[in-house]
């Protein structure tokens, strides 16, 4: 009986990647990179323009995220991060802070993110999540990758 893994078993590899396993054996290595919409770097400045903190909350390893937050030039970053660290950072800063706190998510990995949010988007492409995902998120508003500078964007401060 074959038995099969996907996931990541080894930590110590210094890009994100995915493996799969074959009982045990190390089968393949599949490196992921983040490519930058074009769209990004005008959506953080515009959220800047207005006053919003930005903070870039990722699973990826920090020399990716580093890269993504230097180009998008968001206030901080965090890399490395499970789904249940993300939560707790929102909730952390739920907590010291009355501020609307937003959350944008890009799949069910981030459920409890998206739950705990005063405002939650799901950003996906065609390909980043399947049918069944976005049926778990139909009270979230759902912007697909090409349409990240279209976000309305509103300034309650005015």
């Amino acid at each position: 009986l074959k038995q099969y893994f996907v996931g990541r078993k080894t930590r110590n590899i210094e890009k994100t990647c995915v493996e799969l396993f074959e009982n045990n054996k190390l089968l393949a290595r599949i490196f992921l990179h983040d490519n930058i919409k074009a769209t990004s770097e005008a959506a953080v400045k515009k959220l800047k323009k207005m006053g919003i903190k930005t903070v870039l909350l990722s699973g990826d390893k920090s020399h990716e995220v580093q890269n993504v937050a230097s180009k998008t030039a968001v206030d901080e970053f965090k890399f490395e991060l499970l789904p249940h660290e993300k939560s707790g950072w929102i909730e952390a800063e739920k907590s010291k802070s009355k501020d609307t706190l937003a959350f944008v998510g890009d799949g069910l990995n981030d459920a409890p993110s998206l739950t705990i949010a005063d405002v939650a988007y799901l950003y996906v492409t065609p390909f980043s999540t399947s049918t069944s995902t976005q049926e778990v998120f139909v009270e979230f508003t759902v912007w697909t990758a090409d349409q990240l500078d279209q976000v309305p964007l509103v300034n309650t401060a005015l």
